[in-house]
């Protein structure tokens, strides 16, 4: 489940697995702008159920559904998987995977200083 509420700002969720023999609820709510990614997720015996207020965008990149979903609930319309990404939206997705870039630089000098010593100048790619 991802649930947020009144949170301005994006929130990238990507390379996860989402299980279960129901959909997975995302709901997005309040009156601040907020942007929600999913990024190269697997669905598997599941799809996402959507609610949202309109202050709220889903964007969706390289998401796979697997598995016939098997849910005794009828009322639960499962989200299409399509990808969603306006262009002008995947310069946000390039600043946040550089987040991620930098994050795994500063593990590595903080947990794994015989890989990458914290005074090294060795640039890491």
């Amino acid at each position: 489940m991802i649930d947020i509420r009144d949170y301005r700002g994006q929130v990238f969720v990507g390379y996860q697995q989402f299980n279960g023999r129901f959909s997975n609820p995302i709901s997005l709510t309040g009156k601040s702008p907020v942007d929600l990614f999913l990024l190269a997720n697997c669905f598997y015996h599941a799809r996402p159920q959507v609610t949202k207020d309109p202050s709220a965008n889903l964007y969706l990149l390289g998401n796979i559904g697997v598995g016939k979903i098997e849910t005794s609930l009828d009322e639960v319309a499962p989200h299409s998987l399509v990808d969603s990404v306006p262009p002008d939206k995947l310069a946000d997705i390039a600043r946040a995977m550089d987040d991620l870039r930098r994050l795994g630089k500063l593990d590595l000098r903080q947990n794994h200083p015989s890989v990458y010593p914290p005074n090294s100048t060795q640039r890491l790619r």
